[in-house]
């Protein structure tokens, strides 16, 4: 796979974690997962994790691609993400997505961002949606 294709894969990956699901033909099954927040985590967890933004978000949270650098197996992308809280607040945060790559396929990412955004704005929501869920 060339460099070019496993940064088509890592945009591809970003752009499933805004719609809620990834794409499991660009990821292994059981890729491995970090995130600022949550540290390693299943990748079932992660999945059900951004399937759930659906219900954080009254407009989708967008990524806006701002760098990327890839090398033989490995991409990283520097974005912002941003959208709509259903609270009407607004969300904005910047991302690091990390990707390493097996053969064709996405074996492990990690996502950093501003863990205190998180904290301070997010995660208050997601509390009240899933009481309400």
């Amino acid at each position: 796979m060339s460099i070019v294709s496993r940064k088509q894969s890592a945009a591809r990956f970003i752009e499933g974690v805004a719609a809620g699901a990834i794409d499991d033909r660009i990821a292994v099954t059981e890729f491995q997962i970090w995130t600022a927040t949550s540290g390693d985590m299943p990748t079932s967890n992660y999945r059900a994790a951004i399937a759930s933004l659906k219900h954080v978000f009254k407009t989708p949270l967008t990524f806006e691609p701002i760098r990327m650098i890839a090398e033989e197996k490995c991409v990283a992308v520097f974005l912002r993400g941003t959208g709509t809280l259903v609270n009407d607040a607004e969300y904005s945060n910047d991302y690091v997505f990390f990707f390493e790559f097996d053969g064709d396929r996405i074996s492990a990412v990690r996502e950093y961002f501003d863990t205190k955004k998180v904290a301070d704005v997010l995660v208050p929501v997601i509390r009240v949606v899933r009481q309400g869920v």
